[in-house]
């Protein structure tokens, strides 16, 4: 079970995920009768942890719609019952269940964010009604679409430096990510300073034409492309 793309993961979000201020379960379940495929304890397992599915899975800031969740949370259980037998028992089976969760989310705000769509706010109300303080660990500025956004467009960015020939994928990494001034670049090259500046402002503007066709910056197609 993979989220990465261009060699960025999404571990980190993923480890955040799995902290999410759910009930526990009491891990009464019989790991081995699961991994066996026995029918009776997978229908307790799902008895016993279906609450947390949808719990995790209707969290506001997803910005999942009704229709949208309940996909999410059918393909979680189909997940959970190919995974199991990964589950070593080194940490609690609810802190797994949330794991698969967060992944399996944010492969979907991935696939929303690549087609461009429009992510709405959620209303709908945590399962039963109850409403658990996840924005407590998150804090009230965290917005997990927001992440996986910045890193697609890292991923994109990346990307078009390496398609670019190497006199500008290196001036636009020399100034902008080694914070290298003008005069520095200049004097590691052997050239003007004036020279430094137009090919920066060329090597940006071809850098903006490659990244125009990108869900991740505009969303639309260059004239080029049209």
């Amino acid at each position: 079970m993979t989220s990465d793309a261009g060699g960025t993961t999404y571990d980190g979000l993923c480890a955040w995920g799995a902290h999410l201020m759910v009930d526990e379960s009491k891990e009464s379940l019989d790991v081995a009768a699961l991994k066996r495929g026995d029918e009776v304890e997978w229908g307790k397992f799902f008895v016993e942890h279906d609450r947390l599915i949808k719990s995790v899975v209707a969290w506001p800031k997803w910005r999942l719609d009704k229709f949208t969740q309940e996909d999410v949370a059918q393909i979680i259980r189909k997940e959970l019952v190919k995974s199991i037998s990964n589950f070593r028992g080194d940490s609690k089976l609810s802190y797994f269940v949330k794991r698969i969760c967060i992944h399996r989310i944010i492969d979907e705000i991935r696939k929303q964010v690549r087609k461009n769509q429009v992510i709405s706010s959620s209303t709908t109300q945590v399962h039963d009604g109850e409403v658990f303080e996840i924005s407590a660990v998150a804090g009230e500025e965290f917005d997990p679409v927001l992440q996986v956004v910045a890193f697609e467009r890292a991923n994109a960015l990346r990307a078009s430096l390496e398609e670019m020939e190497e006199i500008c994928s290196s001036a636009i990494r020399e100034f902008y990510f080694e914070g290298l001034t003008y005069k520095q670049i200049a004097d590691r090259h052997g050239i003007s300073i004036n020279t430094v500046g137009s090919r920066l402002s060329k090597c940006l503007d071809r850098l903006r034409k490659q990244l125009h066709g990108s869900n991740f910056f505009t969303g639309q197609k260059s004239e080029d492309e049209a």
